[in-house]
């Protein structure tokens, strides 16, 4: 059976110059496995210009051993972030994180549309490299089943108390009044601005996500904890992330 698709090169490994096997996120299947089979000038065309973070109109036969790539077309590749090391290793740690939170044969459309959008932003230089990221791997966790509960103290239900509390190990929000009958031992104390961009990333409409301001002391704040927290679903150490820390000189 044949069908079209959209997706991203999320990954890709080749075999002997003869096969290509690859890992997409398409909007209708989510992540789909496939591989690009060399044979003919064509398939040999195809073989070479796929590569990961490139966007594709792919043509594509589901058959009795997998999913075979007959022909793509690109849409979008990014070449422009691969100018720039720090850009490029965000972006690929971008795909590392979509592989491994996205689940497996659902609709990934709003997946997808994160991911593009987050890498076009990245490319244009239209927010700071590390807001971007914030904003990326709250959102995904958010779309990935692992939406943290910040409407309210999760004990007395009370929207904001003069402090709040974030405990990143379960998700959700206590108040100091209830945090001095409820130990949780990771708790995490939120200001305000902190607070209110984690509602907005989490709670707002996919097209406005990136339409807010930090100042730069409360988005290196923000940073650490969304990254703490996207640690504690992933529970290992991704080479993408470590590779851009290098860049930064940030060390998570």
């Amino acid at each position: 059976m044949h069908f079209k698709t959209t997706g991203i090169v999320l990954k890709q490994r080749s075999c002997l110059n003869e096969q290509k096997y690859m890992t997409l996120l398409t909007p209708e299947k989510g992540l789909l496995d496939a591989r690009v089979r060399v044979f003919g000038q064509v398939n040999k065309s195809v073989f070479r210009n796929i590569n990961v973070l490139g966007y594709y109109h792919f043509n594509i036969f589901d058959g009795r051993y997998g999913c075979v790539v007959d022909s793509a077309e690109a849409i979008e590749q990014f070449f422009d972030l691969r100018y720039d090391p720090e850009k490029l290793a965000l972006a690929q740690y971008f795909c590392e994180l979509t592989y491994l939170l996205v689940p497996s044969k659902q609709r990934a459309s709003r997946h997808l549309n994160l991911l593009l959008n987050s890498l076009w932003l990245l490319q244009k230089g239209c927010y700071e490299n590390k807001f971007i990221k914030c904003v990326f791997e709250l959102r995904l966790l958010s779309l990935s089943g692992y939406m943290p509960n910040l409407v309210c103290c999760k004990v007395c239900c009370n929207y904001e108390k003069e402090q709040m509390f974030y405990v990143p190990s379960q998700g959700f929000l206590i108040c100091s009044d209830c945090l001095r009958f409820n130990q949780y031992g990771s708790e995490v104390k939120l200001t305000k601005p902190v607070l209110h961009a984690m509602r907005y990333i989490i709670y707002k409409d996919d097209k406005d996500i990136f339409k807010f301001k930090l100042e730069a002391s409360q988005l290196d704040f923000l940073s650490k904890l969304v990254e703490k927290s996207v640690m504690i679903y992933v529970e290992k150490e991704l080479v993408t992330l470590k590779i851009y820390h290098q860049f930064t000189g940030e060390f998570g």
